[in-house]
């Protein structure tokens, strides 16, 4: 005789915390979460939601490479709202969403940085922090 409770089976779990949302097609995971990302124990291990998602219904994640959620949405579980890259891809597609400084400022200006990589700049917080640093120089 078994006891404590009675398994249930990864997949009928995984559907029970998914919403689908009808206007954009997302799957939304409102389940548990680790940052932005949803959490997901299949049984065996604990992992993200939309890669469990993406393996179950879609295939396994090609070894080095990167879920990028194409919807944007990070809670979003549907697989086919994914794509398999590289982590510098990955970063370089959400990087270029961010279109303002953290003070909200727009970024305007592009520079190449010692590495020989470019990134942009806020020209009001790179002129004010230029200024901070003049001030500096002539109190000392």
């Amino acid at each position: 005789k078994p006891y404590g409770p009675i398994p249930i089976d990864p997949l009928t779990r995984f559907w029970r915390h998914v919403e689908p949302e009808p206007n954009s097609g997302c799957w939304l995971w409102i389940g548990a979460a680790a940052g932005t990302y949803g959490r997901f124990h299949d049984g065996h291990r604990n992992g993200q939601a939309h890669r469990f998602a993406y393996e179950v219904l879609i295939g396994p994640i090609p070894t080095g490479l990167d879920l990028d959620h194409r919807c944007r949405v990070r809670t979003c579980v549907n697989p086919w709202h994914t794509e398999p890259v590289s982590r510098r891809e990955n970063l370089l597609r959400g990087r270029s969403l961010i279109q303002t400084c953290p003070l909200g400022h727009p970024y305007d200006t592009t520079v190449l940085t010692r590495g020989g990589l470019r990134a942009r700049r806020c020209s009001r917080c790179v002129n004010a922090a230029n200024r901070r640093a003049r001030l500096r120089r002539m109190c000392v």
